[in-house]
Formats: C-alpha cells, sequence, structure tokens
C-alpha cells in the first residue's frame, strides 16, 4: 500500500505539473461531449464481442438439446451481460471526464482507481445471475494480481512453491465438493452437483413395510458398472478440455484467423496446453474412481468418502499448478461455497451474525476488486495475468494501452534523464 501511496503522489505532481487532463488521455482533438456520445455504441459493441463465444458457443455445441425457451434464457442473459458490462467500462469513462473537468486536471486517482469504483456500482443494476458472473471473475483475477505480487507472505509463499499450490488446491478441493455433497445447487464447480446417497425403497406387501432397495450398487452411477462409469468421465472431461483450449486459443487468436483461416487454426492447435488437458482430465477421474473404491471397500456411500476423494483426487493439480488462475478460480469458488453454507446454516431464529448475510460482499468485492486489478494493469502491467489485458484492450477499444502510453510518456523522459 506504501508504494501505491507513492506511486500515486509520484504520477500525481507530474500529471499536474503538465496540467494533463481527459483531453489528453482520453480524447485528443474531441470534445467530452463527443467522445462519450461515439464511445456507447462502440462499448455496447466490444463488450458484446466478449459475450458472444461465451454464450454463443456452447449453445451450438449442444444444440439438438436446446429449445426456444433455452434459446430467448441465453439471449436475456447475453442482453444483460453486455449492458452490465458496457455501463461499467462506459461508468469510468464519463467519470474521468466529470472529475477532470471539476477539479481542471487529471490526477493517479481520478484517471483509474475512483473511476473504476463510480463504473462498478453500475453491478447494483445487473441480475442475479449476471452480477454473480462478474463478482466471481473480479475476485479471482484480483486473487491472482495479489498472488503475482507477492506482497503479502502467505501468498508470497504459493507464489514460490508449486507443492504448496497443489496442497492448497487440494484442500480448497475437498471445501468444495463438501459443500456441493450438502447443498449442491449452490455453486458451480467442475464436477456435476454430487448428491446424497439415497437408497432406492420396495415396499414389501407380505408385511406391509419398506425396506432399503439397492439395484446396482451403492455409488452415485446407475446401469453401468465403475470401471466404464470411470472410463466415461475420462473421456468427457478429456473432451471438455479440448474445448475450453480451442474456445481460449479462439478468443486469443480470433484476429488472426480472420485474416487467415489457415494459420490461424494452426495457432489454435499449437497453443493447446497438455499439462491442462491431464489435469481437466485426471482430476475427476482419479476423484470418481477413490469415491467408487471408498465406497465398495465400505460398502456404502458417506459424506467422508466424497471429501476424501475430493482431496485425494487434486493431486494432478500439480501437473497444472503454473496456472494461477485456476487456483484463483478454485479460491474464490470456496470462499462462495463456503458462504452458500454460512447462509443456509445460520441460525435465523437466534439472528446469530444474521445482519452479515444482508451486507453485499460480492458486489464490494467487484467495485474494490475491478478498481485494483485496472490499476494493476496500467501502472503494474508486469503483474497483470495476460487474459486480463486482452480483455481491457477489448472492451476498450484499444483506449487502455493508449492511455497507458500517453501516461507513462510524461514520466519515462525524466526517469532516463
Amino acid at each position: 500500500m506504501s508504494e501505491m501511496a507513492a506511486l500515486s503522489k509520484y504520477y500525481s505532481e507530474i500529471m499536474k505539473s503538465h496540467n494533463v487532463t481527459c483531453a489528453y488521455v482520453l480524447h485528443p482533438d474531441e470534445s467530452c461531449t463527443y467522445f462519450l456520445l461515439k464511445t456507447i455504441p462502440i462499448t455496447l459493441f466490444r463488450t458484446a464481442q466478449f459475450f458472444v463465444p461465451l454464450y454463443f458457443l456452447p449453445m451450438l455445441a449442444n444444440s439438438k438439446n436446446f429449445t426456444k425457451e433455452k434459446l430467448y434464457d441465453v439471449l436475456k442473459v447475453f442482453v444483460s451481460s453486455v449492458i452490465a458490462g458496457g455501463s461499467t467500462v462506459y461508468g469510468a469513462f464519463l467519470s474521468i471526464c466529470l472529475l477532470s473537468n471539476l477539479i481542471g486536471h487529471t490526477s493517479f486517482w481520478t484517471l483509474i482507481p475512483i473511476p473504476a469504483m463510480a463504473g462498478g456500482f453500475t453491478i447494483f443494476m445487473a441480475t442475479e445471475k449476471v452480477h454473480g458472473f462478474f463478482c466471481h471473475a473480479v475476485s479471482f483475477i484480483t486473487f491472482d494480481i495479489l498472488v503475482r505480487d507477492g506482497s503479502l507472505w502467505p501468498l508470497r509463499m504459493l507464489k514460490t512453491y508449486r507443492s504448496l499450490r497443489t496442497i492448497f488446491f487440494m484442500i480448497l478441493s475437498g471445501i468444495i465438493v463438501d459443500s456441493m455433497y450438502l447443498n449442491g445447487d449452490s455453486i458451480i464447480w467442475l464436477f456435476k452437483p454430487l448428491r446424497k446417497y439415497k437408497p432406492k425403497i420396495e415396499n414389501d406387501i407380505s408385511s406391509n413395510k419398506t425396506k432399503p432397495f439397492d439395484q446396482h450398487h451403492i455409488c452415485d452411477h446407475k446401469r453401468i458398472s465403475c470401471k466404464s462409469y470411470i472410463l466415461q468421465v475420462f473421456r468427457t472431461y478429456l473432451m471438455l478440455g479440448m474445448a475450453l483450449e480451442i474456445l481460449k486459443s479462439l478468443f486469443s487468436n480470433f484476429g488472426a484467423i480472420l485474416k487467415n483461416p489457415l494459420t490461424g487454426w494452426f495457432y489454435i492447435i499449437k497453443h493447446i496446453k497438455p499439462n491442462f488437458l491431464l489435469f481437466v482430465s485426471l482430476y475427476p477421474t482419479l476423484t470418481e474412481s477413490i469415491n467408487c473404491m471408498l465406497n465398495n471397500w465400505l460398502q456404502r456411500s458417506t459424506r467422508l468418502n466424497q471429501d476424501i476423494s475430493a482431496i485425494l483426487g487434486g493431486l494432478p493439480f500439480y501437473f497444472c499448478a503454473d496456472e494461477l488462475q485456476i487456483l484463483a478460480h478454485t479460491f474464490i469458488t470456496a470462499i462462495e461455497a463456503i458462504w452458500h453454507r454460512y447462509k443456509l446454516y445460520s441460525d435465523p431464529t437466534t439472528q446469530t451474525y444474521q445482519w452479515l448475510t444482508k451486507i453485499p460482499f460480492a458486489k464490494i468485492a467487484f467495485i474494490f476488486g475491478g478498481s485494483y486489478m485496472y490499476t494493476a494493469r496500467l501502472f503494474y502491467p508486469w503483474i497483470a495475468p495476460k487474459f486480463l489485458q486482452r480483455l481491457m484492450m477489448l472492451i476498450t477499444n484499444n483506449k487502455f494501452d493508449v492511455i497507458g502510453e500517453r501516461v507513462h510518456s510524461l514520466w519515462i523522459p525524466e526517469v532516463i534523464i
């Protein structure tokens, strides 16, 4: 924090001495009014470009099971996401111009941190599904940046030791799967929600009583053996990993594919990561294998079996331990799982800490986390994930790096001297 305070003072002094305004950093040779009016359709269009593959490619992959109602739901979420994302970016641009005209010049705080927070308040207008997605994305990117930065010693330890990251992932995996076992609908994870084991009930006509009845075995998969089920899980998640890698490469090389489709597809194949495929396919496979083994050994399916299998099943993360985004996503998902459990199982009759459930922690995290990650992207680009760099360039119509170039041009010559 002291480093950021010193940096903000340094930048603010330079900007004040050069009388830097929004016209210099955002819209040279244009008025604020013209720039802001012109930016509305551009921002919405660029934001839509980000969400089109995210929402509609899975729809195409599952087109056989798609109905008009599902299409309408996807379109509704898509439009809401575009408006919410576009409003966040546009709100930041609008705040930069307003603050610059009110104060008379632009400073470190009025260039990115405060406008980013102002734009972040638009999250309160988004639907629950959309703001949940946005808040999760900003939270895990912020955690990723904090680990890369390493200023806090626990995060510095995670950044340094691969084995520690693997153990951390295994523990988080156990927390997530345990939460899914108790309340599977509250979170989204790589696995489908694991269900509590409920044996079938068969009516005994002679005694007029009911007794437990299990048609095949005690595991949660029906009509197929454990071996067949495990092979099915491996194939399913291997194909899922391939689809995710192709989608990520498609997003990264979209321009190259449009210019030259043959070369573009070569880039897609080249950028597929074998270590990611190993993790995505082996993590659920090993988890389900251990779970089946424990269930058949103990002759019952228990919560403890699920937890042990999830923890030990996280070992393949070692192959992918350098992917901090996956660890960050897992950490934020575990926090969400714990929070859902707290809200579900806290006692409303005694009102024990019930006031905590009224605080919109996710939205607050979006506002402040977004401000931090945008500031890091502009002033600490070496710790910003590449995904964040591409995203900011896309949704701001390349304005974000233009701002950086113009701001950095003020102090780089002075540093050289």
